[in-house]
């Protein structure tokens, strides 16, 4: 039975839904999930094309030419080995573009192999063919990776990232994305992250940040706030790491509007935010920032607290409560 990159399309039927559900987005994406006569057949049909071009060529040139079984053939040595040529060339580019497609459904098969579950919704026609639409073209490791997750979280997820999203990291190098995994390190799970801090301790420089706004990830300046509510236990509760620990400030009563140096991400950079691999937490002179840039009083203190997943979320025992 046909495979994807070694993986065995009867080795996965039936194993998980995740899996199943996969199979049918790739199947929707490009056809089959591994064909190489196809490619043979675009190749056929580009020669096809180029032989009623050299017809074309022939009446106005007057070149000579030959039909035979149905094909037009140009009889001239130079024009002939050029269309060869053009045939080798975009059989060699449609091989590239399968074979990177193939290497990311196998790590979105890596990504959801141990999954039990996926939403039951099906995944948008128009996602999947923007999805498959750009992958032709990525070809690093890294990359494909970022990739994987997306498809992954699309199948767990339908809705999880935009086709506008998709749009924008197509145009992604990697060194946008190294820049924007550094950048996930600092930002909350509600896109808020200190402008101040990331420029002064040169994780990143401001042509950067503005390279993000230009995408439209990210925005900053002048006018922008973000307040901080306290909980009824008079706190104030910030998700870092994709929603896996949990920023805990206790001890304060009253609203604090943060203005000034803050940068909050779009949501397309939420969506990016949640692809991104997990990040190690912040120093802790990023939290004592957080107090002091919310005038908080010497009495507040402050927590990290690691989730624990529970029916796919996480949730935030006190036991594993600790002080910055």
């Amino acid at each position: 039975m046909s495979d994807v990159s070694g993986v065995v399309v009867s080795d996965l039927i039936g194993v998980s839904k995740p899996l199943e559900k996969l199979i049918e987005v790739v199947s929707a994406g490009i056809g089959k999930l591994y064909e190489p006569t196809h490619i043979r057949r675009m190749a056929q049909a580009k020669a096809e094309e180029i032989g009623i071009i050299g017809d074309a060529i022939s009446d106005n040139l007057s070149l000579p030419t030959a039909y035979t079984n149905g094909n037009v053939s140009i009889e001239s040595p130079e024009l002939n080995a050029l269309a060869e040529r053009t045939v080798k060339r975009f059989a060699y580019q449609e091989v590239r573009k399968q074979q990177n497609i193939e290497s990311v459904v196998e790590k979105a098969y890596g990504e959801l192999k141990n999954e039990k579950e996926v939403s039951s919704q099906a995944v948008d026609s128009d996602w999947i063919s923007h999805f498959f639409d750009s992958l032709g073209n990525v070809s690093s490791e890294e990359m494909q990776q970022l990739w994987a997750r997306i498809l992954a979280g699309e199948v767990k997820e339908p809705g999880s990232c935009s086709i506008r999203t998709l749009t924008i990291l197509k145009t992604f190098s990697l060194r946008d994305a190294k820049n924007f995994e550094k950048l996930s390190r600092y930002c909350f799970t509600t896109g808020l992250f200190s402008l101040e801090y990331l420029t002064d301790n040169d994780v990143l420089p401001y042509s950067e940040l503005a390279d993000f706004q230009a995408m439209g990830l990210l925005s900053y300046g002048l006018g922008l706030t973000y307040v901080l509510s306290p909980t009824p236990e008079q706190a104030f509760t910030l998700i870092l790491n994709n929603g896996r620990r949990l920023f805990l400030i206790t001890d304060v009563n009253e609203r604090k509007e943060l203005q000034n140096n803050i940068g909050i991400l779009t949501a397309s950079g939420r969506e990016i935010l949640k692809i991104v691999s997990e990040q190690a937490l912040p120093e802790k002179e990023y939290f004592y920032f957080w107090k002091s840039a919310a005038s908080l009083p010497p009495t507040a203190k402050m927590y990290i607290v690691n989730g624990v997943k529970q029916n796919g979320a996480y949730v935030f025992p006190k036991a594993n409560m600790s002080p910055v």
